[in-house]
């Protein structure tokens, strides 16, 4: 059905019926009422596309994440709908899988759509000014989240990783840990060097030796988890607990440590960042640098809202600081020889 045929239905002129619509404009309430109950009982969808084209924005915001199978995203996610419901925005969830060459696909898509505003998270390489310049010339709003770019701050929402990285790392130490592992993020990413950053700085304040063979780059995915704690197990013999610096490498450190027959923390004690929501699920008690995720998105949302307002302003920047849950999986049991 056409707004025509809506506007003969109601007995209005076409302009006032695109008025309502549109929720543009001045139209009596008595006018407004008659024409939303003909909408509603023709059950008429509006043509969002043929708006965009006519206003030039639509009521669309597209979310770019760089992996869709985590559930960290999944609950970023979560909190942004909820925010952008309560707006009558509807939400395009787009992932690079990682890859940045996709990222680039994706961002001229998410152009070519019109969207009234973006929230991206970065792919895991290392990104400079020039990687985001097409969106930046589209003129299109955006926000940040979660990983920063390196040569250039822009508005957005992100952790506090240093601090993540050093209450994880002094509740080994305070726990009675001398030979600490950590797995970290990829070094290309803001994330990775910052939760290291916050190991080095609790290792540094408690007068704890640093060994760079205690150091283990990973990807932020399973499988690095797993393959860098089997490292670990097989080559430090001394090592009595492990850092891991991300919610999906607590998922295959755990498994490295059950195939090895090895029990936590009585041979090896673990702190994940994250609660990954599959450690209550699994019965299993990890103590976990807790961030309010769900949450955190929609303070995301209501940024990308504020810039959707007025996208001159000055950039805005949200730290977000995580704390830390303890559940007896960093006790020392046993002192290695």
């Amino acid at each position: 059905m056409k707004i025509e045929e809506i506007a003969k239905l109601s007995g209005f002129s076409k302009s006032t019926v695109s008025r309502v619509i549109s929720n543009n404009g001045y139209v009596s309430k008595e006018t407004k009422e008659k024409i939303l109950k003909i909408i509603e009982e023709v059950n008429y969808i509006p043509n969002g596309i043929a708006r965009s084209l006519s206003s030039n924005k639509s009521n669309t915001v597209a979310v770019i994440i760089p992996d869709i199978q985590n559930s960290y995203f999944g609950d970023i996610i979560k909190g942004i709908s909820n925010i952008m419901d309560k707006n009558n925005l509807h939400m395009l969830v787009y992932s690079t899988d990682e890859n940045i060459k996709k990222e680039k696909k994706v961002f001229q898509n998410v152009i070519e759509q019109r969207p009234s505003g973006i929230i991206l998270s970065i792919s895991l390489q290392y990104h400079k000014k020039k990687d985001i310049k097409v969106l930046l010339d589209s003129g299109i709003p955006f926000v940040l989240f979660d990983r920063q770019i390196f040569d250039e701050t822009f508005t957005g929402v992100f952790f506090d990783d240093i601090k993540g990285g050093y209450l994880a790392t002094e509740a080994l130490i305070n726990s009675g840990h001398e030979n600490i592992a950590i797995i970290t993020g990829p070094f290309s990413t803001t994330n990775g060097l910052n939760r290291l950053e916050g190991y080095k700085k609790a290792m540094l304040e408690k007068n704890k030796k640093i060994s760079e063979e205690n150091i283990y780059e990973g990807n932020f995915h399973f499988d690095s988890g797993y393959e860098n704690t089997k490292k670990i197990l097989e080559k430090n013999k001394k090592t009595t607990a492990i850092f891991i610096c991300n919610n999906e490498m607590t998922l295959g450190a755990l498994q490295a440590i059950r195939e090895k027959n090895l029990k936590i923390p009585d041979d090896i004690a673990i702190v994940s960042y994250d609660n990954h929501k599959y450690f209550e699920i699994l019965g299993i008690n990890i103590s976990a640098i807790n961030r309010d995720i769900e949450e955190t998105g929609m303070e995301i949302a209501k940024l990308l809202l504020e810039e959707m307002k007025n996208s001159s302003r000055s950039k805005k920047i949200v730290i977000v600081s995580p704390t830390l849950i303890l559940r007896n999986s960093e006790k020392l049991v046993k002192i290695k020889d």
